[in-house]
């Protein structure tokens, strides 16, 4: 799959992933710790909403993951950073958050690049 899809690293979340992390790592894949509060995931939250209005957000149809989007909700903390949150929903948003933490780690990686240029989408495919 990482060459397959031209993958350099996997973003992940530090609680409890310490075996995967040991195991992927083991396997040569470069991975990177991505926080879950405000200051991590505001910038990308803040491109993957950008992409989402442009129409630029193309997730292959997948069912799962727009129910994920469906029980997202936006959180914003008094410096104006904000990220995804369930809000109350008991339901699941694990896919549109791994959708952020992919578009920053790729942010992160391509400082200089937009990761989405005019006439380009970001595709989601499961």
């Amino acid at each position: 799959i990482m060459t397959q899809h031209n993958v350099s690293s996997i973003a992940y979340d530090r609680f409890n992933s310490s075996q995967l992390v040991i195991n992927l790592t083991g396997e040569g894949v470069g991975m990177t710790p991505f926080g879950q509060g405000f200051v991590s995931m505001s910038s990308p939250t803040k491109e993957l909403k950008r992409l989402i209005m442009e129409q630029k957000f193309d997730h292959n149809k997948d069912p799962v993951l727009r129910w994920m989007a469906g029980n997202v909700a936006v959180r914003q903390d008094p410096a104006g950073n904000i990220k995804l949150d369930k809000d109350k929903s008991t339901e699941k948003i694990d896919g549109m958050v791994a959708a952020v933490m992919a578009l920053g780690e790729a942010m992160t990686h391509e400082p200089d690049k937009k990761i989405i240029t005019p006439g380009m989408n970001l595709l989601i495919s499961g």
